[in-house]
């Protein structure tokens, strides 16, 4: 088959491949990725089983491959118990393999692909209807598997994926809970995403503690985790800007929290293609952080120059928040304690303010914006040092009046203390409601691939210790971001 339409036929046929071969194992993949073996290739060694038991010398010619290359697949085959090897009766050297029962349910998958379309897997040319024709057509085999009684134990393992969630408010370890729950459908406008890996959020258990409540009443059980990065294997019929394989990233919105799972769904018009420099891990670290600094110090219209206060500089959205800054050209300080300075000056901050030794309301002074990200008492202070007219950007503080208006609340009025002191300053006040951007992710992207932002990650967990990910990401002491890791390897950094 020409690379090119091999090419285009895989990009179509992809996903229900791939949940095949989870039907199988998951280590199944990789070992035909050494191979050199094309699923085409797989595909056809399924259906050519003649009364369960074939000739490998036989397989090998269909297949245009020599017994040695064969061999191994056939091998690991055995070894997922899909089939058992013997030796020829008649001649020692002809090697005859028999399905096993396992084997015999997936060889009655793959025997529903008629056989003109079987031919299109071997000769040189594809069509697109062909394309088209098979990909229903495989679409169609779970259906067909799920009927198969001697299968349903495979079937289950197609349709249910492991999840975090949180089932109950309360302590990290009664409140999350993994859990295993259906795969998401997707519509016309979503993808489903491999997930490969989930930053944590500080409002992610905030929630599952029940602190939100009151504001984000949640029905339990659900998922945890909004930011992510991960593998297309999916796309609906109106997605036309990404394609099988894509690796992607991005924040998803409410209605689709819990990315801390090994499949989320999300509409494909919030998220982009992820930074190609950097691992999964790092990329998944970039979302939330990014995009709540961008519209914040959007809002406050940060330019040249400006004299910038932004608080934690050693937290997410701080260490994020102090590379962007800078890079606008603006004059950075910044607060954290005494254990962090260092690290947090190397992000380029023009002055990093040890708060549980320096007063940073006597250091920093006549600013254009305070970026709040702590709230309380630090909301009201900060009018205390901006200049006239200046500008106070919020995360955590009250919401003024068009935002509140935006998240549906018609009646709001801005507190009246923070009213006066907007009044008494000739400030701008603004809170920021950070939403999915596609647009600013692509930024993001950008600024990444030229070196202009670099991720700060402080650990990352294995999936399996998601729940002590959120117990340290808890007690505060995190530089960084804290990463769940959905890889089968990863590297602490």
């Amino acid at each position: 088959m020409h690379k090119e339409n091999q090419q285009k036929l895989e990009n179509q046929i992809c996903f229900p491949i791939y949940s095949v071969s989870r039907l199988i194992t998951r280590a199944y993949k990789p070992y035909l990725d050494k191979l050199d073996l094309t699923y085409p290739q797989y595909l056809v060694l399924l259906v050519l089983w003649e009364d369960n038991e074939l000739s490998v010398n036989k397989i090998g010619k269909k297949l245009l491959l020599n017994t040695n290359t064969l061999s191994p697949l056939i091998k690991r085959m055995e070894k997922n118990n899909l089939l058992t090897r013997t030796r020829s009766r008649n001649d020692e050297r002809t090697v005859l393999v028999s399905l096993t029962e396992k084997g015999r349910a997936l060889k009655n998958l793959a025997s529903s692909i008629p056989q003109d379309l079987l031919e299109i897997l071997i000769n040189d040319d594809v069509e697109l209807s062909d394309v088209i024709l098979l990909k229903k057509t495989l679409d169609s085999w779970i259906d067909i598997l799920a009927k198969d009684t001697e299968s349903s134990t495979e079937i289950k393992k197609y349709r249910i994926m492991k999840a975090l969630q949180i089932t109950k408010y309360g302590d990290l370890q009664n409140s999350l809970q993994f859990s295993e729950i259906d795969k998401p459908e997707i519509s016309e406008n979503e993808i489903l995403i491999a997930v490969k890996a989930a930053a944590l959020n500080p409002i992610d258990y905030k929630l599952a503690q029940g602190h939100l409540k009151e504001v984000l009443d949640l029905d339990l059980p659900t998922g945890i985790g909004y930011d992510f990065s991960g593998e297309v294997i999916e796309k609906g019929s109106a997605v036309q800007d990404f394609e099988i394989r894509d690796e992607v990233y991005g924040r998803v919105p409410q209605d689709y929290m819990g990315t801390v799972a090994e499949f989320v769904a999300v509409d494909s018009r919030v998220i982009a293609r992820k930074p190609q420099n950097i691992s999964f891990e790092k990329a998944c670290s970039l979302p939330l952080a990014g995009l709540t600094t961008i519209q914040a110090l959007e809002k406050a219209g940060i330019k040249e120059n400006d004299r910038v206060l932004i608080h934690a500089g050693s937290g997410g959205v701080g260490s994020f928040a102090i590379q962007y800054a800078k890079a606008k050209g603006a004059i950075v300080y910044t607060t954290t304690s005494s254990t962090n300075v260092e690290w947090v000056k190397a992000l380029g901050a023009d002055r990093v303010i040890d708060y549980k030794n320096e007063n940073y309301k006597e250091i920093a002074s006549d600013l254009d914006i305070v970026f709040d990200t702590l709230g309380e008492e630090y909301t009201f202070e900060a009018f205390g040092i901006i200049k006239e007219g200046g500008r106070v950007t919020s995360i955590v503080g009250p919401p003024d009046v068009e935002t509140a208006k935006q998240m549906g609340m018609e009646d709001y009025q801005l507190p009246e203390k923070l009213s006066k002191l907007k009044e008494e300053n000739s400030a701008e006040y603004k809170f920021t409601w950070m939403q999915p951007n596609a647009a600013q992710l692509k930024e993001i992207k950008a600024m990444v691939e030229d070196r202009t932002i670099r991720p700060i990650i402080d650990l990352v967990y294995p999936f399996g210790d998601a729940v002590k990910a959120f117990e340290y990401l808890a007690t505060g002491r995190a530089q960084g971001k804290v990463i769940v890791s959905l890889a089968e390897t990863f590297e602490n950094q």
